[in-house]
C-alpha cells in the first residue's frame, strides 16, 4: 500500500488501520511518510507528537501549507481558554 492510500484511510477515519499500514511501511521515509504519520498523530490527539511531525516536515519543505496549518489548529486547541467557565 502507498502513502496517498493510507493517507485515503485516514481520511475515512480508519485511523488505527492506516496507522498500521504506514508501521509495515517500506518505501521512502521522506516528506510524505513524515506528513502522513503526522496527520495520523494529529488524528488520534497526540499534539506533540504531532507537532515534532508537522515540524519536521517543515525542516525539509519551509513552505508545506498542510503542516502550517495543522500547527496552527494545534496551537489553537492547546491556548484555547474558556473565561466565562471560570467566573462564579
Amino acid at each position: 500500500m502507498d502513502l496517498m492510500e493510507i493517507q485515503g484511510l485516514l481520511d475515512k477515519g480508519r485511523i488505527d488501520e492506516a496507522e498500521s499500514f504506514l508501521d509495515s511501511f517500506d518505501g521512502e521515509k521522506g516528506l510524505v511518510f513524515l506528513l502522513v504519520k503526522a496527520n495520523i498523530d494529529f488524528s488520534k490527539q497526540f499534539w506533540g507528537e504531532a507537532i515534532n511531525g508537522y515540524n519536521k516536515v517543515l525542516e525539509i519543505n519551509p513552505c508545506n501549507k498542510e503542516a502550517t496549518s495543522r500547527l496552527a489548529i494545534i496551537d489553537s486547541i492547546l491556548n484555547f481558554r474558556n473565561e466565562g467557565m471560570f467566573n462564579v
